[in-house]
Formats: structure tokens, sequence, C-alpha cells
């Protein structure tokens, strides 16, 4: 910002001396005096136009640093509780810790509404958008891990051979043992699917919150070099 300024300056001081030359060659008896009136009119519009401009900026800086300085502490809240979710939903996801983690939160059985009020009584500082998008995956993760807690208890329940000896028992065995081995991969991959969602919210979100801090620092450094110019 300095750099900008010096430029004016030494823009200015050139176009003076250029000026006076310039007045200085032209021949004795001119009627000068009106161009100059009009000259001088119209460098102080530029001029003060070009501070009106640098004031906006600074107006603007000023905003964007302030909207900053306020979604950033819910921006760190929000991944946060994000954070809580990540160890178990990593290499080997485990639904069932995954479940206890929204039982300690208070919205393991909370309808899909009611949800988003759970998740906004944890985080109320966190901004709206951010806040529902998390909301959102946090909620078809939970349901994801529901149905595969289901669905696996069943395909373990089907998978033991009770030991049928007539074949119409043997056989509806089979079945249900075929029909839970299906629904548990579909659980499965239902879980994996929205596993993948929620890291891609998560990192995103990570990614905000970087951006944000660097931009944050940049505007404060152009602040102080403003203020101390």
């Amino acid at each position: 910002m300095n750099q900008r300024y010096d430029l004016f300056a030494i823009s200015l001081l050139l176009f003076a001396v250029v000026f006076a030359a310039w007045l200085a060659m032209l021949p004795a008896g001119t009627n000068w005096i009106p161009f100059i009136g009009g000259l001088v009119a119209a460098v102080g519009i530029i001029v003060g136009a070009w501070n009106v401009g640098c004031q906006m900026q600074l107006a603007a800086r000023g905003r964007e640093q302030d909207r900053l300085e306020k979604e950033l502490p819910g921006l760190r809240k929000t991944f946060e509780l994000a954070s809580r979710f990540m160890e178990n939903t990593r290499s080997k996801p485990d639904a069932g810790k995954i479940l206890e983690e929204f039982r300690f939160l208070g919205a393991l059985t909370v309808l899909a509404a009611d949800f988003d009020a759970e998740v906004e009584k944890i985080i109320p500082s966190s901004p709206y958008l951010v806040r529902t998008e998390l909301s959102r995956v946090l909620r078809q993760l939970r349901d994801a891990a529901q149905r595969f807690e289901t669905a696996d208890t069943k395909y373990r329940s089907a998978s033991y051979d009770y030991g049928y000896t007539l074949p119409a028992m043997r056989s509806g065995w089979e079945k249900g043992k075929v029909a839970a081995k299906d629904e548990h991969d579909k659980a499965q991959e239902d879980l994996d699917l929205r596993i993948g969602e929620f890291h891609d919210v998560c990192e995103k979100l990570g990614a905000q919150i970087a951006a944000d801090e660097k931009r944050r620092e940049i505007l404060r450094r152009e602040q102080s070099k403003i203020l101390g110019a």
C-alpha cells in the first residue's frame, strides 16, 4: 500500500515538472490562465476520485476482516465437532463407535428436523450454510451406520448353521442367508458412501479455515501498513 502512495507522489511530481517546462515554452502573451484553471480542476477531480476509491477499498477490507473475525471461531467449533467422528471413519470404519458418538451427543434417535436443532445447540456460532451442510452429512452418516448395524446383526445370525436336516428347512435358511448377505453388502456400500461424503465436507471445511486465516493475516498486515503510513 505504501508503494502505491509513493508511485502516486512520484507521478504528481513528474507531471508538475513537465507542466512547468511546458509553461516556460509558451509564447509571450499567451492567455493560458483559463486552461490552467481547467487543468487544476481536472487534477482535483482525479485526486478526489482516487482518494474516494482508496477509502472504499479500505472500508471493504475492513468489512471483510470483521466478517472473518466473526466467522472463524464458529468454523473452528464446527471442525472440532466433525473431528469427533474422523477417528472412527478412517481406514477401518466402526459403525458401533460412530453410533456411540451420536449417543454421547444426544443425537442418536432424534428425527431429521430435530437433528439439525441438536447440531445447532452444539455449534450455535457456526455459519448457517456450513452448519446445515455438516448436519446433513452427519445425519446421513448416522442413518447409514444404524442400517449397517442392523444388517450386520441379521447377517451374523443368518450365517449361523443350525444344523437343519429337513430339505425344506435347509432351503429356507439358505434363502434367508443370501438375503441377509445382500442387505449387508448394500448397507456396507451405503455406509462407505456416506463416510466419503463426510470426509469431503471435512476436507473443504479445513481448507476454508486455512484460507480464511491466511486472508485475515494478510488484511491485518495491510491495515497495519496503512495506519503506520
